[in-house]
């Protein structure tokens, strides 16, 4: 590979997030030229000749999918999702990406989805380019992603409009590590085969509060307590200290890494040590579903 520039940045969260060791996410750029196989189910990648044409497969649309690219997007591959209304979402799909899916909630509102005007629940936050900003997650009903039918999903919904004319969000590795996906971008065409039979992924349980960590001080501090969450019920409030999450001490945890410690199965309990100006207090709070549901 040629003329290439690479960007050094903390591996840490990446690992974290994807429960795996990871040294860094190749973008793109590397793979654009070249037909590739991103197999998932032996873990490693395949590079094929271009005589290679998987438009000439013919997919059954039950384990195997071919979807053509959209003609936008210079720097990504976007292709379509489709809501019960028969109304299309522009998608990007993304494997460097930890979540299953995420959008935002104009575009919600216009496939029908979710009612102008009306306030989500269980606020959490979601890290954006420009930053962090607000989101809340969402039981979506059945729908095609990618021409794949999927019964109910759960996505990260951004509560800001979208920053882009072509592109309604991400399609992450939650659901693309079903697959072994064949990547022909001079041809426009993806490949999809679900080796693992699965597409759903199941709600996970939280307690209602985002934190990161404090240069200074070196503590997670938290900013954000949703209400009607468990966090809330337990009185812990913004600006409390956490000290440590199941025995285990927290130094310069950043934003990312907190919230994957706060994700868990529904109905498992997480322990906190918080400090509120000096006082440490002790909390034992079972996670829940803290989802919003579709109109």
């Amino acid at each position: 590979v040629k003329d290439m520039a690479d960007v050094v940045q903390q591996p840490g969260d990446y690992s974290f997030s994807y429960n795996t060791h990871v040294d860094g996410i190749m973008g793109f750029e590397v793979i654009k030229d070249v037909i590739t196989e991103i197999n998932f189910e032996k873990k490693k990648f395949i590079f094929y000749p271009k005589t290679l044409d998987i438009n000439k497969r013919t997919p059954d649309n039950k384990k195997t999918f071919l979807n053509k690219l959209l003609p936008i997007g210079s720097g990504s591959l976007e292709m379509f999702a489709e809501a019960p209304s028969g109304k299309k979402l522009t998608l990007a799909l993304d494997t460097g990406n930890s979540f299953y899916a995420t959008t935002h909630k104009d575009v919600l509102e216009r496939v029908g989805l979710w009612s102008p005007g009306k306030e989500a629940k269980y606020m959490t936050s979601a890290g954006v380019a420009s930053g962090v900003v607000d989101a809340f997650y969402m039981k979506m009903p059945a729908m095609k992603i990618f021409n794949v039918p999927v019964a109910e999903s759960h996505w990260d919904i951004i509560d800001l409009p979208s920053s882009s004319a072509e592109g309604d969000g991400t399609i992450g590795f939650g659901f693309l590590k079903n697959f072994n996906i064949v990547i022909d971008y001079e041809r426009r065409r993806v490949w999809m085969d679900n080796f693992t039979g699965q597409v759903v992924n199941e709600a996970e349980g939280d307690i209602g509060i985002v934190a990161t960590n404090n240069r200074k001080t070196k503590r997670t501090v938290i900013f954000k307590v949703s209400p009607d969450t468990p966090a809330a019920a337990a009185g812990i409030k913004e600006g409390d200290e956490v000290l440590s999450v199941d025995g285990k001490e927290l130094i310069d945890v950043g934003y990312d890494r907190f919230k994957n410690l706060m994700r868990g199965k529904v109905g498992e309990k997480v322990k906190l040590a918080i400090s509120r100006n000096g006082t440490l207090m002790r909390y034992e709070l079972e996670r829940k579903s803290l989802m919003n549901t579709t109109d």
